[in-house]
């Protein structure tokens, strides 16, 4: 069951629609900070 009411770790967005990983850096990414699984996410770029 996926808890919807999760807060997203990447950008802190408390009641994001979903949360997946990113192929790039394997961390969470929701709808607001997900730019496409092409584009480096936020926790891409401070690696």
């Amino acid at each position: 069951m996926i808890d919807e009411n999760q807060e997203c770790p990447t950008c802190g967005n408390e009641n994001p629609e979903y949360l997946k990983e990113c192929p790039w850096c394997g961390s969470q990414k929701c709808d607001l900070c997900d730019m496409g699984d092409d584009t480096a996410c936020m926790n891409c770029e401070g690696e």
